[in-house]
């Protein structure tokens, strides 16, 4: 599990940062026109680093899972976006428009992030888990 997170911010991370840096360059491979080029960029630029989160409930879901447990994860998964996701994105596009809708992608995965840490940490961890080979 420390591996796999350790991979996810640090391969993730060089990732991230290069599109920081070269956004305006990569958009403009997709989108020629300034104004949806604009949109794009300020929309990447929200929920770019949120997906160093993900990741890494990504790997904390994959272990789980990997070892017989799935519910949990899954369900920690639909409520993050239907629960957290959905919600936030529409009372936040009341105040900041379309932003505020792709704000509410970092909020889910902090979300998941934190579910998905509090019971691999509280249940998960203090099981006994069995080698398959």
């Amino acid at each position: 599990m420390r591996s796999g997170v350790v991979l996810n911010y640090a391969i993730g991370g060089v990732i991230v940062l290069i599109c920081y840096v070269f956004a305006w360059d990569i958009l403009g491979w997709f989108i020629t026109h300034p104004r949806p080029l604009d949109i794009a960029h300020e929309l990447l630029m929200i929920t770019l680093w949120s997906y160093l989160i993900f990741g890494n409930s990504a790997v904390l879901s994959g272990v789980m899972r990997s070892s017989g447990t799935v519910f949990w994860p899954m369900v920690f998964g639909i409520f993050s976006i239907w629960g957290v996701e959905v919600p936030c994105a529409y009372v936040l596009m009341h105040h900041f428009g379309i932003s505020g809708i792709w704000m509410g992608y970092p909020i889910a995965f902090a979300v998941g992030l934190a579910l998905q840490f509090f019971y691999y940490e509280t249940f998960w961890k203090n099981k006994t888990h069995q080698r398959l080979i």
